[in-house]
């Protein structure tokens, strides 16, 4: 089964990037500008096991309806959700979270799979693979900037 795996380091305290990386508000912030996420239905916050996120995407002509179940939950450590219903045949992703001297590490690690057997691991991984981790490297690398940035702008604005 493929596997994307990936840590960030964010100058932000863990509680700031977890409350961001929960918030499902926060993703089409972090995705490339020709897919489009809109939020079709949001957990109720703080983020907790059982919640249920509906999301839908779009690039180009292509459009699909995402729904996860939120599976694990433990504030400043981990969140981890299913897709119920959506393109693969399974996709599992975590997020973990560890303090840091400069803020906080974040390993996301996503384990999926493609519909149709062999063919369609064969065409996924050659089609789809590389356009997933295009997006999950966008995504991971915008996370960084944009919840360094909201952070920044927290603490001038508390500061005055």
């Amino acid at each position: 089964m493929p596997r994307i795996r990936a840590s960030i380091d964010i100058h932000a305290p863990i509680e700031h990037v977890y409350a961001f990386c929960t918030n499902p508000l926060n993703m089409p912030r972090i995705f490339p500008r020709d897919v489009t996420v809109e939020v079709m239905k949001e957990p109720v916050q703080p983020l907790q096991a059982g919640a249920e996120i509906v999301l839908r995407f779009q690039r180009g002509p292509v459009s699909c309806i995402w729904e996860s179940l939120v599976t694990a939950c433990e504030p400043l450590f981990l969140f981890e959700d299913i897709q119920v219903r959506g393109p693969m045949k399974r996709w599992l992703s975590r997020h973990y979270f560890e303090k840091i001297t400069e803020g906080t590490r974040v390993l996301h690690v996503i384990d999926y799979q493609f519909h149709f057997g062999a063919l369609g691991r064969i065409c996924g991984l050659m089609a789809v693979d590389p356009i997933l981790r295009g997006i999950f490297n966008h995504a991971h690398r915008a996370t960084k900037e944009v919840c360094e940035q909201d952070w920044r702008a927290q603490e001038s604005g508390a500061g005055r």
